[in-house]
């Protein structure tokens, strides 16, 4: 065997080694296990968001019921001391008597007809939230897909977040669920869609047409466009969480960079 064979065998003893070294089974599984406890976490901080909104809407409806209680409450006393007063006289007022008693039974049915209810609903977890991926191979990807048919006057372009997946069908923009069923639709009135993306720092959909920009929020509302002052022809868009980043339908296209925060500025 020749030096060089020798030299070449070594160097491939080398780097098989230096690949076998490079292995970290405990950090792949831990790295998984962490993954697993972040989408726990997750959900427990949108439970956690749900419960805090609802619990500051409840309080403002309970002082409103208190309020209108005591209101109530004083009536009926006033109206109990004056109907006392009407009897201590004891001459008749029959007319009289019977305004202030139909004032206290008005009274005491709102007072008992006052209620809070609150309508839950059990989540649902389905256990295909959280797939193990024991062997990865793209033969084993399901085959049982869903299908959206595009018309041709629709944009290609979509956009996801954790909850929905953003696509336009001709004239609507479309929000998807996790169960491929469109929750929310609205006539998208701008011009062609180049692209989109998801910002996690502005809590909205962008959406790009040839000149201008939008915010897109989660029941569809649209902001004006963002950019006035640079005048391009806009092709793709992409987020991180200090920056959006934007491409020009040119070859050799420049990236232009904009500030997400504390202002939206082109640096």
């Amino acid at each position: 065997m020749s030096n060089l064979q020798l030299d070449s065998n070594d160097n491939m003893v080398n780097l098989y080694n230096k690949r076998l070294k490079d292995i970290n089974i405990n950090e792949i599984c831990n790295g998984t296990l962490r993954e697993l406890t972040q989408w726990r976490d997750d959900c427990h901080k949108q439970i956690d968001e749900i419960y805090q909104r609802k619990s500051e809407e409840l309080d403002v409806y309970i002082k409103k019921i208190k309020n209108t209680y005591e209101e109530k409450k004083i009536n009926v006393q006033t109206n109990i001391h004056q109907l006392n007063e009407e009897n201590k006289k004891n001459i008749e007022n029959n007319d009289i008597i019977k305004t202030i008693i139909q004032s206290i039974e008005q009274d005491l049915n709102d007072i008992e007809q006052l209620s809070i209810k609150i309508n839950t609903r059990l989540l649902t977890i389905d256990d295909s939230y959280v797939h193990i991926e024991k062997e990865f191979n793209f033969e084993n990807l399901s085959s049982n897909y869903s299908k959206f048919n595009y018309s041709t006057t629709s944009s290609s372009a979509l956009a996801s977040n954790k909850e929905f997946l953003l696509m336009h069908q001709s004239p609507n923009l479309c929000l998807i669920d996790r169960d491929c069923k469109i929750v929310k639709q609205n006539v998208w009135p701008h011009d062609w869609i180049r692209d989109m993306c998801w910002s996690e720092t502005w809590n909205c959909f962008i959406i790009i047409t040839t000149n201008d920009i939008y915010c897109i929020n989660e029941i569809l509302e649209y902001s004006t466009s963002l950019i006035d002052v640079v005048k391009q022809v806009w092709f793709s868009c992409t987020c991180s969480n200090q920056s959006l980043y934007l491409s020009t339908c040119e070859w050799g296209s420049s990236i232009f960079q904009f500030n997400l925060l504390p202002s939206f500025t082109l640096i």
